[in-house]
């Protein structure tokens, strides 16, 4: 069962969306979330 909820995780994104994989479609979104903050926030001095 764990192995399952973590193999759903790291599916393909557009996979988890035709899937309706809604573990999946969270983890894409705060990853891709997170990596726009990270790329617009200006580095500190």
């Amino acid at each position: 069962m764990l192995r399952g909820l973590l193999m759903s995780m790291v599916s393909n994104p557009i996979d988890a969306l035709l899937n309706a994989n809604y573990i999946g479609i969270l983890v894409w979104a705060v990853g891709l979330g997170f990596a726009c903050v990270m790329v617009t926030t200006p580095p500190k001095t």
